[in-house]
């Protein structure tokens, strides 16, 4: 009977503790959502896994060697479904501070130059410059962005109130950028808002360069928008954005990180003395 009694022991001790340590060894691992949408991730040809948001993704991986890292691709609608049902996920270009209720943002890496219109080249004047609101009420212009997007609470707010509405056009599906400019160049679309560094990855190519235009916003107070990792609103995604941070305060000093920000972000050497203090300051 005692031997019975041991061996029982011993069986419960195994049953009660294989979830304990695969609970354990979830919580070293940080499963990196990555979705079809260049230039921020490129999934395949001669420049796969060296999209911007790539890059930022991997100089985290070296730092934190405490963790084991898996990349999955997710567009990102299902990233938006994964974050509300709690899945213990990060992605590595959220806008700072942003859909506060499902994620954890961590500081701010990188300050993006203003949003502008991506429009064809032969209906450059037919945008009113000065006011992203104007442009998004008239139904005579349709404006097309990727499923999913964010581009700041001001923006996704209006972006929100104007789903059901016809001119308004989210695009589902793989290459989520890129059909979008293809969809304005078919003029299936008028127009689209998007980051400079985007419009210049685009614009290198032959068969688009002569078809469409960036054109900057005028707006004095836009300043753009600050880039963070963003992990799920939980307990595993609190922690891990506080050892995200630790590792961003090393790699915002490097020069590893300088030459990603130049090769994607930076316009010109002005970049490091105007538009990096506003992400640098952090840092300090």
């Amino acid at each position: 009977m005692e031997r019975y009694i041991i061996r029982m022991k011993i069986v419960l001790f195994f049953i009660f503790s294989i979830p304990l340590m695969i609970l354990a060894d979830e919580t070293k691992t940080i499963t990196w959502a990555r979705n079809d949408a260049e230039p921020f991730y490129i999934l395949e040809g001669s420049q796969k896994d060296k999209g911007f948001g790539d890059e930022i993704e991997a100089l985290v991986k070296i730092e934190l060697k405490n963790y084991k890292h898996k990349s999955i691709e997710l567009p990102l609608k299902r990233v938006l479904a994964a974050y509300n049902k709690g899945e213990n996920l990060c992605f590595s270009t959220w806008i700072n501070n942003t859909t506060k209720n499902i994620v954890y943002t961590s500081l701010p890496y990188v300050s993006y130059y203003p949003l502008g219109f991506i429009v064809r080249k032969s209906d450059l004047n037919k945008y009113d410059q000065n006011s992203i609101v104007n442009n998004l009420n008239n139904p005579k212009h349709w404006f097309g962005y990727p499923a999913g997007r964010g581009y700041g609470n001001i923006l996704d707010k209006i972006l929100k109130e104007k789903d059901n509405k016809n001119y308004i056009n989210q695009r589902f599906g793989k290459d989520s950028v890129g059909g979008i400019i293809n969809l304005l160049i078919k003029k299936r679309i008028d127009y689209t808002y998007e980051y400079p560094f985007v419009f210049h990855y685009f614009q290198k190519k032959k068969e688009i360069n002569s078809l469409i235009q960036f054109i900057p916003t005028k707006r004095k107070d836009d300043k753009g928008n600050l880039g963070s990792i963003s992990c799920t609103k939980n307990l595993w995604g609190k922690e891990v954005v506080l050892d995200i941070n630790k590792a961003l305060n090393k790699i915002v000093k490097s020069e590893q990180f300088k030459k990603i920000i130049n090769k994607w972000i930076a316009q010109d050497s002005k970049y490091w003395a105007t538009k990096s203090t506003d992400f640098l300051t952090f840092y300090k």
